[in-house]
């Protein structure tokens, strides 16, 4: 991850490569592997800011993506087959809908 990160970055034209650029995994949390990348670009206003920040985050997820890093989401189950500690499926069917 860090290493496909860093490259992206590398091949970024607004990011100075002359300057270090650093990466920090800043958390684990439970579906995910924070990180925070500092870098320098050419800058002259605060459009350039903002497109090297673009360029780059679209870079690393298309990479992701390409490599079969995933991002994790929370999953969260519904399960409507239970009510009130009876299974529904198990319950005899009625007939006329009722």
């Amino acid at each position: 991850m860090r290493s496909v990160a860093l490259d992206e970055f590398r091949k970024t034209d607004a990011v100075l490569q002359d300057q270090d650029i650093d990466f920090y995994f800043t958390e684990i949390s439970s579906s995910a592997y924070n990180f925070e990348v500092r870098f320098r670009i050419k800058f002259k206003q605060q459009t350039d800011y903002l497109e090297a920040m673009n360029e780059t985050i679209v870079r690393i997820h298309d990479r992701f993506e390409k490599e079969s890093i995933s991002l994790a989401y929370n999953v969260t189950t519904l399960d409507f087959g239970v009510k009130g500690g009876v299974n529904r499926f198990d319950e005899k069917m009625k007939a006329g809908g009722q």
